[in-house]
């Protein structure tokens, strides 16, 4: 059969009849004439029946503004096998245009060809040749014949049309400059398929074009038929079931076209289990020994839609064929879509190693075993690269069956959190050195590692910090012992153990124990991996927080020296840098670079184990910018989202502890501070700066002075507090009347500044205060004199009104609060009405009131009446403790 000459001609004066035929439906895509505006000598159109070749390129065409370019169309009909009869043709087209041609005898294709070539280049103007569903051509090599004398003549551009991959393969024109447009290309945008809708007159919401378009997956044959039904109809339920109908039919027609399909629509039923798959899928799931083949027809048929070429070639159906075949398979045999996702779930653990899809089918086969097997495998890749999956996993399977794995066990509780004693089982280690070594150098050591490092997690996000710390230590002492007995084992292992235990003593209030873990953690991980890179943002936080900035400064380098790949995980794993950079430049008074931080700082997940540490630094940061109202609420906020962490033991505790009495005192709320220090971290060394403070700031210098010059706490308090304690000290020390002792103080602290850079403990106390102590030491001057302690102000304010009430005093404001009255009150104290009123009217005067009502609204905003009484202002900043 041969080809059918069409022509177009432009800018010659005459148009030839016969142009493809176009829908009156047309959607204008200017994306797509962009690659034929191009100008590329060649242009390989490849997708399948029903995209739109055609229609895009006499688009195309007909747009064109009128020029010298001669445009030549042949459509090659199904089973053209003769090449003299193409090339004869091809001349006939030339003819027709215009161009200089003579009479050929039809017997030699070389010479044919060669003729075509000589017609071309002799032509005065440009000549574009459009040759469509040139799949049809069933001579070998002729494109490579047609590609030559493209290659020979300047004047030819050249449109090739088609959807085998038989034709113009990507090798053949390497030193051609090509344009590609291939199925992916020509499938409708979501605009375009609103644009579709507008075109032939349906009026849909967006978001309803927007499931057509998810659905259609953006094919265009079937697409444009729903649009069509749709005019008819606009009830949400009627489109989706004639969304789903022109899927089936569109599939059966195509499918079913031919005798003898059954094998075919077998084949296409298997392979719509997967949402994408290669031959390699297609032959594992089908067994078919053709299936090759199978692909080849699929696909040039326009049922499949194909990507890349050779072996990494990908398929997959549009939805809504997808979803009709699965419907069917489900419908004929649903045992068999649960085998063919098992089969899919061990293929991917086996052979193509890839922990995702492998769970994923796992899941879907509700094969709960080949479920626990795969995280078995690949719990960590799954912990950090697929939590959500890990966690819809361990929901879905039975516990019964999580539980013949330690690691999913471990996970399970990590992850959904639902304490029951099936995990504290797992946490037995050896106690004695015996059972260490014993255990050590068994051939089960790297599996154990690994079940304990996810029970090490899981204890932390339970808030048992105290028995996480113990665990850890004991699961260390077996790591260290393994390294040494069976190093290549637990090469993987070992700094991830010894991250994990530097992370639990971070989070249960052991900062500087963390430090030699998390070192080894580094010293020991390949660079460039999750643990190395994690291990020095944590040593960076560490270091900042103790107040040394020079050491994590040093972290901060090698962390930015190994970045880790643009992951979901790489975010999360430079926070603690960015929250080390961000402590450092609020002790420089760096205000730029600190409001820089504080603009890009995202929201904390709540599966971060140092929110602590980062709302301690949000709240350092909002004294610094005087917003220390709002980060109460931050506060409260934190609290809630974070209250199954703050178990005892949890840094965090002590952490919001310490910086709430730091807000509430710079908002001049001493009574509350003081409610907050009467707490159950009382005695934390991170309270005691805060307690000093609040004695200094409320005139007590004496006692100032004597929290300030506790030797006991200096040997545990951190370098930044030990700052901020010294000049508590100079100063409480020169109110006292101690000259001596206060300028001793206040050298040291120049000192501890000269040597860290931190300038903010400068605005820490009063000013008036520290400036006439100055006098007497002139070597401060030049701190006191910097811009950026110039430019801050005072963080607190330089005096605070402290009420102190007497214990009969509070006594008797407990029962009037409760609503006693004065003799009620009396009876219940044992002691008599006029006592009662003396300490009333001494309650009164402390108040600065003169009424029951006022005195305990007054008692309740300073904090002097229990929670129970107070209302939820005051309630929250006692929240907690």
């Amino acid at each position: 059969m041969l080809p059918v000459a069409v022509v177009l001609v432009t800018g010659v004066g005459r148009l030839i009849e016969h142009v493809p035929r176009s829908s009156r439906y047309l959607v204008t895509r200017p994306r797509l004439h962009a690659l034929l505006d191009s100008g590329s000598p060649l242009t390989v159109l490849r997708a399948p029946v029903g995209f739109g070749k055609t229609t895009l390129v006499v688009q195309w065409i007909a747009e064109q503004e009128r020029s010298t370019q001669v445009v030549g169309w042949v459509r090659v009909r199904p089973g053209t096998d003769d090449a003299i009869a193409f090339w004869t043709d091809t001349l006939a087209v030339l003819a027709d245009a215009g161009l200089r041609t003579r009479r050929w005898l039809p017997n030699n294709a070389q010479e044919l060809a060669a003729a075509v070539e000589r017609v071309i280049a002799s032509s005065d103007v440009p000549v574009l040749l459009v040759l469509d569903r040139f799949e049809n051509i069933d001579v070998p090599n002729l494109d490579q014949a047609i590609l030559d004398v493209l290659r020979h003549t300047s004047q030819l551009r050249l449109i090739a049309s088609g959807h085998s991959h038989r034709h113009f393969p990507a090798h053949s024109y390497l030193d051609i400059d090509a344009t590609v447009i291939e199925p992916r290309d020509l499938l409708f945008t979501s605009d375009e398929t609103a644009q579709l809708m507008d075109t032939i007159g349906v009026e849909l919401p967006r978001s309803c074009v927007e499931r057509i378009h998810a659905s259609s997956g953006g094919w265009p044959e079937p697409l444009r038929a729903f649009a069509l039904v749709a005019r008819q109809t606009t009830a949400e339920a009627d489109l989706a079931s004639a969304a789903q109908k022109i899927a089936t039919d569109y599939l059966r027609r195509r499918l079913l076209s031919e005798p003898d399909s059954a094998d075919r629509v077998e084949f296409a039923l298997a392979t719509s289990v997967p949402d994408e798959f290669s031959l390699e899928v297609a032959q594992l799931l089908t067994d078919d020994p053709a299936a090759n083949a199978q692909l080849d027809w699929l696909t040039e048929q326009g049922l499949l839609l194909v990507e890349g070429c050779g072996p990494s070639r990908t398929y997959r159906w549009p939805a809504a064929a997808r979803q009709a075949l699965l419907a069917e398979l489900q419908r004929r045999d649903r045992g068999r879509v649960d085998e063919l996702h098992a089969r899919l779930g061990r293929w991917y653990l086996a052979v193509a190693q890839q922990p995702g899809p492998a769970l994923e089918h796992a899941v879907q086969s509700r094969n709960w075993l080949l479920v626990v097997k795969v995280i078995d495998a690949f719990w960590r890749e799954l912990l950090f690269a697929h939590p959500d999956q890990l966690f819809a996993a361990l929901a879905a399977a039975p516990l019964d069956v999580v539980s013949t794995s330690g690691r999913a066990l471990a996970l399970r509780d990590d992850r959904i959190r639902v304490p029951d004693d099936r995990l504290l089982s797992l946490a037995a280690l050896p106690a004695s050195p015996d059972q260490v070594a014993d255990v050590a150098s068994s051939d089960g050591v790297a599996d154990l590692l690994d079940t304990g490092y996810t029970v090490l997690a899981a204890l932390r996000r339970r808030g048992l910090f105290e028995r996480a710390q113990t665990y850890g230590d004991r699961l260390l002492d077996v790591a260290v012992h393994a390294r040494t007995l069976r190093p290549a084992d637990v090469a993987v292992q070992y700094p991830a153990i010894q991250l994990g235990v530097g992370l639990t003593r971070m989070a249960a209030d052991d900062i500087k124990g963390a430090l030699e873990p998390l070192r080894l953690a580094h010293e020991f991980a390949a660079d460039h991996t999750y643990t190395a890179s994690n291990a020095a943002a944590k040593l960076a936080l560490a270091h900042a927080f103790l107040g040394e900035p020079h050491d994590a400064a040093r972290w901060l380098e090698r962390h930015d020296s190994a970045p880790l790949a643009e992951t979901w995980l790489a975010p999360r794993t430079r926070l603690p840098a960015v929250a080390a950079r961000w402590l450092m430049a609020i002790d420089r008074l760096d205000r730029d670079e600190a409001a820089r931080i504080h603009r890009e700082w995202p929201e904390v997940e709540r599966t971060d184990e140092l929110w602590g540490y980062y709302h301690y630094i949000h709240a350092q940061y909002a004294l610094n910018a005087g917003m220390a109202s709002g980060m109460l609420d931050e506060f409260d906020r934190a609290r809630s989202a974070f209250r199954s962490w703050l178990g005892p033991g949890a840094a965090a505790v002590a952490m919001l502890d310490a910086a709430e009495v730091d807000l509430l005192l710079a908002l001049g709320r001493g009574n509350l501070a003081r409610a907050v220090l009467s707490g159950p971290c009382a005695e934390h060394p991170l309270l005691r700066v805060a307690r000093a403070r609040l004695a200094l700031l409320a005139g007590h210098s004496t006692a100032a002075l004597r929290l300030a010059s506790d030797s006991s706490w200096d040997r545990k308090a951190t370098e930044r507090h030990r700052l901020d304690m010294q000049l508590i000290r100079a100063i409480a020390a020169y109110r006292c009347g101690d000259l001596s002792s206060a300028t001793a103080a206040l050298c040291r602290a120049i000192d501890m500044m000269r040597a860290t850079g931190s300038l903010r403990a400068l605005v820490t106390v009063p000013r008036e205060d520290l400036l006439a102590l100055a006098v007497h030491l002139p070597m401060s001057g030049e701190f006191l004199a910097q811009p950026a302690v110039l430019a801050q102000r005072e963080l607190f304010p330089p005096r605070i009104a402290l009420i102190i009430l007497t214990e009969r005093e509070q006594r008797v404001l407990e029962k009037l609060a409760a609503g006693l009255t004065t003799r009620q009150a009396a009876n219940s104290l044992v002691v008599s009405v006029n006592t009662v009123k003396t300490q009333q009217a001494s309650l009164y005067r402390k108040l600065g009131t003169n009424s029951r009502a006022d005195a305990i609204a007054r008692a309740q905003q300073l904090g002097l009446i229990s929670a129970v009484h107070q209302p939820d202002d005051v309630t929250r900043a006692r929240a907690g403790h």
